[in-house]
């Protein structure tokens, strides 16, 4: 081979791997362009009086349209019988979601139940050949999944509350960038979790306010209330009947 031909095969060479570069990267681009995009739409539904319920499965479609093929489920736990439930699978059999309910939160019990026992992922390749799902063989076999994926999500008293999961038609390991959506979208049901709660506990307050106020208004005696942190006592509240 003359040298100017084993110049132009280098050539070749150099600029085929720098049009692949250049694709891996322009698809690498794209994909973090749609998922910041992604991610703007879904803090925008997490910071707004969306029902619960609904910011959860937009977690699990979020996620479903960066992971290829992926069929996301939120399961939360039940602490009075240490059970998991299924609380949204957008993409799942309504059915299949539904023989997911009262899975026992235990070792050895399919990938969500084991990730809630441990508190930790449970990554599952292939369901079908998994100890964890001997007992779930025909339904595994019937919706015809075979991957699952399982990530635990804690309370803000740091207890396991629920899993965030997704399952695959083929038997498939996560890659890293997956991983790390998985783990990202965990933190996010976590948040929203936490945002029920604290809404919960805003909600209850303000009723037992409004019980005190109208036992305050239907006293037979005149009640006043004077705001001992201000200086001079002032006056802040004064029922009817000692107003009269």
């Amino acid at each position: 081979m003359s040298t100017s031909l084993f110049v132009n095969a280098i050539i070749l060479v150099i600029a085929g791997a720098i049009v692949v570069s250049v694709i891996i990267l322009t698809r690498k681009l794209v994909r973090l362009r749609r998922l910041h995009q992604a991610e703007l739409t879904l803090l925008r539904l997490m910071i707004s009086d969306a029902p619960f319920g609904d910011k959860l499965s937009a977690i699990c479609v979020l996620i479903e349209a960066q992971i290829d093929r992926a069929y996301a489920s939120i399961m939360m736990v039940n602490p009075q019988t240490a059970t998991l439930s299924c609380v949204t699978s957008p993409s799942l059999p309504a059915d299949f979601a539904q023989q997911l309910n009262g899975l026992p939160v235990a070792e050895g019990v399919g990938a969500c139940g084991t990730a809630a026992a441990r508190n930790e992922a449970v990554i599952v390749k292939d369901m079908l050949t998994h100890e964890y799902f001997q007992s779930a063989q025909d339904m595994i076999r019937s919706y015809q999944l075979r991957a699952c994926w399982s990530h635990p999500f804690s309370n803000q008293k740091g207890d396991v509350a629920g899993t965030f999961a997704v399952y695959f038609s083929q038997p498939r390991l996560p890659k890293r960038y997956e991983l790390k959506l998985i783990q990202q979208a965990r933190d996010w049901v976590a948040l929203v979790l936490q945002q029920q709660h604290e809404q919960e506990r805003r909600e209850a307050s303000e009723a037992q306010m409004l019980i005190l106020q109208r036992g305050i208004e239907a006293s037979v005696n005149g009640i006043v209330i004077a705001d001992a942190r201000q200086p001079g006592n002032p006056l802040v509240y004064i029922n009817r009947l000692f107003a009269f």
